[in-house]
């Protein structure tokens, strides 16, 4: 709930002839909001000193990043000033973390994020804390979080659920009178279809949701995402023609985006093509493949689940994006005369041989397994832009992995190997 004199900051841009916000939705609490607005003018003159920026609204379209740096500085003030009411929520909290934790709970950051998330919704403004739930008519709470729009996918309620279910559980063994408020949340979750019902589905898109909670993004991710958002914000206002043959976007328009992004591409020639723009020509294609952008009569243009793209969280759109470039784009690119079983196992071994490298600690193609460092050459740009690498994007001697790209190269060597034990454990078995 927001209330008078409070604001909330958001990013919007103009989706199917209408303005919407995009991402996560921030929350400004009106005490901290004579802070923000003067760490922002003090940024924004700093910035205008040295460049031809002419107005706040230039300021704010450009410095996405520097804005959510500031809200995240002035919201860390606040937070670190919490009355005795939070603190106590903080403490509460703590129980139940290690609770989770004594259950080998892989999503124990998650769940936490999610009932802090119901607390500053739902309970902050009436004085009440978590331990309060008994108190609260679950069905009412879930009929309002989704008019309001507070959950707004399915992925949302099934995780909302799915945490209230952990904590209602874990504060019935304490006390009793949790009970009753169990079995109502036992119950929603046996009929969470009627609520499904009522949501637009979100869930159209593959991610990896256990690999989401193992990680967070870094600069060069957010860079990426925001760049993702720019170019289909574009491509929903300007509708750009697309070339007869190749159906790619056009000279002017290709300059235009290009000098919308984070990650700016130069080129010398003097009529470039798309392929001359390498973050452009990807995220033609991620649009394309995953149905957010189409061509219509010679032009691009936004499909239907560009809404529901865009209304994702940034780590979601990260993790749609990663999983586009390592399950699509990565095998659609490799040169075919390879071979499939080839392909796979130098994608293996460079995964092995990534996974194995400290985090900051360099290296060079050379010192690959000479199928995976081929396979690696190919993608080592799209990694660099993804934030798992850093190197020198012209003169790439020596690489390193990103502390990003550590958990990720970990996670997924970490899940083959997973898979690979599973299929000889079943062999064993068959053959007993």
């Amino acid at each position: 709930m927001i209330g008078v004199g409070e604001l909330v900051l958001s990013r919007v841009g103009k989706v199917l002839d209408h303005y919407r916000f995009i991402g996560d939705n921030n929350h400004l609490p009106s005490y901290t909001r004579q802070d923000f607005i003067e760490e922002i003018l003090y940024d924004f003159n700093r910035i205008r000193k040295n460049s031809s920026l002419s107005s706040i609204e230039e300021y704010l379209k450009r410095n996405t990043l520097n804005v959510y740096r500031i809200y995240s500085e002035v919201i860390m003030d606040f937070v670190s000033a919490k009355d005795d009411l939070e603190s106590y929520l903080f403490d509460e909290l703590g129980e139940f973390i290690s609770y989770l934790r004594v259950k080998n709970s892989n999503t124990v950051k998650k769940h936490v994020s999610n009932l802090m998330n119901i607390f500053e919704y739902y309970l902050l403004d009436t004085g009440m804390l978590l331990s309060d739930l008994d108190q609260i008519d679950l069905e009412e709470f879930f009929e309002v979080a989704i008019e309001d729009g507070f959950i707004d996918s399915k992925s949302d309620l099934n995780f909302y659920i799915t945490s209230l279910k952990k904590y209602l559980r874990f504060l019935s063994k304490k006390d009793p009178i949790y009970k009753d408020s169990y079995k109502e949340i036992l119950t929603i979750s046996n009929n969470r279809f009627f609520y499904m019902n009522r949501l637009s589905s979100n869930d159209s898109f593959l991610m990896d949701r256990n690999m989401q909670h193992l990680i967070s993004l870094n600069e060069k991710a957010l860079n990426l995402v925001d760049d993702l958002e720019k170019f289909i914000l574009y491509i929903g206002e300007k509708n750009p023609p697309v070339t007869l043959k190749k159906r790619f976007i056009t000279k002017d328009n290709l300059l235009e985006i290009n000098n919308l992004l984070n990650n700016k591409h130069k080129t010398k020639k003097k009529i470039p093509n798309q392929k001359d723009f390498f973050l452009i020509d990807f995220f033609h294609k991620l649009g394309l493949d995953l149905k957010i952008i189409k061509v219509e009569n010679e032009k691009l243009t936004l499909a239907d689940k560009s809404i529901n793209f865009l209304k994702l969280s940034d780590e979601e759109k990260y993790n749609i994006v990663f999983h586009y470039a390592w399950n699509h784009r990565l095998t659609k690119d490799l040169p075919k005369e390879k071979g499939e079983k080839t392909i796979k196992e130098a994608r293996h071994g460079m995964v092995k041989f990534l996974s194995k490298m400290k985090a900051e600690e360099k290296f060079s193609i050379e010192s690959m397994p000479s199928t995976s460092g081929e396979v690696f050459s190919i993608f080592m740009d799209l990694f660099w832009y993804l934030g798992l690498l850093d190197f020198n994007l012209q003169n790439p001697d020596h690489i390193l992995v990103s502390h990003l790209g550590k958990k990720v190269f970990s996670y997924l060597y970490n899940k083959y190997e997973n898979k690979e034990r599973t299929k000889v454990i079943q062999l064993k078995n068959y053959k007993k």
